[in-house]
């Protein structure tokens, strides 16, 4: 029915980065095949056109996911983690301590529980990366301005 196409013939812009205030929408949690907890949230915000000092705002979605061990929690687990399974710590420094724990400073909160962030406000970025320059993925969260 359809026609064959190689990959590399496929055109591939990359994506404008998003920076902007949102609202945190209603957390959602599923255990993966894998033994991580997958998080993923929607950040409500209004993006604007950066060609036009005109136009409206248009309300937008972007949804901020990230891949948890429930271990990570446990700080006797984590002190040995490096010695023990050094691609598992990788993963700990990008999304425990990286994102999940600037995903909280950034809200002021004491401590990670994302029962308690449904609501609240936060100032995020999302772009692409080297490998993959389509597709936004969270870079960082910081306080709202």
């Amino acid at each position: 029915m359809l026609p064959k196409l190689s990959l590399a013939d496929v055109q591939v812009e990359a994506a404008e980065p998003i920076i902007a205030n949102a609202t945190i929408g209603e957390v959602k949690t599923h255990t993966t095949p894998t033994g991580y907890v997958h998080v993923a949230f929607p950040l409500l915000y209004n993006s604007e056109d950066p060609d036009s000092d005109t136009a409206p705002s248009v309300p937008s979605t972007f949804t901020a996911r990230m891949n948890i061990r429930p271990e990570w929690f446990d700080s006797d687990y984590v002190r040995n983690l490096k010695e023990d399974n050094p691609d598992e710590y990788v993963q700990y420094k990008i999304n425990f301590a990286g994102t999940v724990r600037g995903l909280f400073k950034a809200l002021s909160m004491a401590e990670i529980d994302f029962e308690a962030i449904e609501g609240k406000r936060v100032r995020f970025k999302a772009a692409g990366s080297k490998k993959e320059p389509d597709r936004l993925q969270i870079k960082n969260f910081y306080p709202e301005k």
